[in-house]
């Protein structure tokens, strides 16, 4: 019973953590139940959400995507330049709603790119990834010129002003998103292979399983979710710029760590993802309405990534520990 219950803890931590604070905040902001703060957790939840789930993806295979955020800076821009100028800042002339595909389209190829430099060149992603950010982010100054894109077309920007419901659609794009996710990696075949590769590729090929493959399908989607993200933040902000990513990044991995998914790989879960994204998301909101420091604010995450590493480790302790009573 008592190993039960430490299992329980351990495997749903991030939901049990995630009812305790916002009980909490319940209890102690100021009208953190208004319907315009949960919409507000909910559209911040959207960008990082999305991003999130492209780098579980990687991080489930073992590999962590450095790139994901500059990625979705770049596309975003190649969209919005595209899209803003009907093809004409490339001395073409260019259907809007081609803009949107080729964003897409340039997404998975930086993806690709990033699966095929690990795979073929056998160089640890973290460094690989972080090499693609600095390249990347190059391009993006370059062909932007370092300047924002305040003109783009009614149909990119649409989805960043309409609602279903009382929810913005940006939500509800991204609960899909997340459905079809949790179906890929926790219901097929393919999700199987991406967990045992990420666990131990060596035996994952053994059994007839291309650890290499996966690899590139799983920075292929963190590469087509940047830029889809990209696509959702410049619809919200009915603008683009170069710099839009922000620190995006750390809320990102934070996000994955917090929601279970393990650094070392073959490990967690896409629900998950979704509960370590909509805790940071209520974090940054109620500490906002409380005026907290900014400076605490960063202490607060910190505290909760390491948190959420330990939790990694006393997971994986317990895993092997009922290996071996088994054994």
């Amino acid at each position: 019973m008592k190993n039960w219950i430490r299992y329980i803890l351990l495997e749903h931590t991030i939901w049990v953590i995630l009812a305790a604070v916002f009980i909490s905040f319940v209890l102690f902001v100021p009208n953190f139940l208004n319907w315009r703060i949960i919409s507000n957790i909910l559209t911040h939840s959207v960008f990082i959400g999305v991003l999130a789930i492209g780098m579980s993806f990687a991080l489930v295979c073992g590999h962590m995507d450095m790139s994901i955020t500059a990625n979705m800076a770049f596309t975003a821009m190649v969209g919005a330049v595209l899209a803003g100028t009907g093809g004409s800042a490339l001395g073409i002339q260019l259907n809007p709603f081609l803009s949107l595909i080729i964003m897409l389209i340039v997404g998975c190829i930086v993806g690709f790119l990033n699966g095929l430099i690990i795979t073929k060149f056998k160089l640890n992603a973290f460094v690989a990834t972080f090499g693609t950010m600095i390249v990347v982010g190059g391009f993006t100054t370059f062909f932007t010129k370092g300047q924002a894109v305040t003109i783009l077309p009614d149909f990119l920007t649409a989805v960043g002003v309409l609602k279903i419901g009382r929810l913005p659609l940006l939500v509800w794009i991204t609960l899909g998103l997340y459905i079809i996710a949790i179906i890929l990696v926790g219901k097929t075949k393919l999700g199987r292979y991406m967990y045992a590769v990420g666990g131990n590729p060596d035996a994952a090929y053994k059994f007839g399983i291309d650890p290499n493959r996966i690899t590139l399908f799983a920075f292929m989607v963190s590469g087509f979710l940047a830029a889809v993200a990209g696509w959702l933040l410049i619809a919200r902000m009915q603008t683009a710029t170069p710099a839009m990513a922000g620190d995006m990044l750390f809320e990102v991995v934070a996000s994955c760590v917090i929601g279970g998914v393990s650094l070392s790989g073959g490990r967690g879960t896409i629900l998950g993802v979704l509960g370590g994204v909509i805790l940071l998301s209520m974090f940054r909101t109620a500490l906002n309405i409380l005026d907290v420091s900014v400076y605490i604010v960063e202490v607060i995450r910190g505290i909760l990534i390491l948190i959420a590493i330990i939790i990694d480790s006393l997971k994986i302790r317990f895993q092997s520990a009922a290996a071996n009573i088994v054994q």
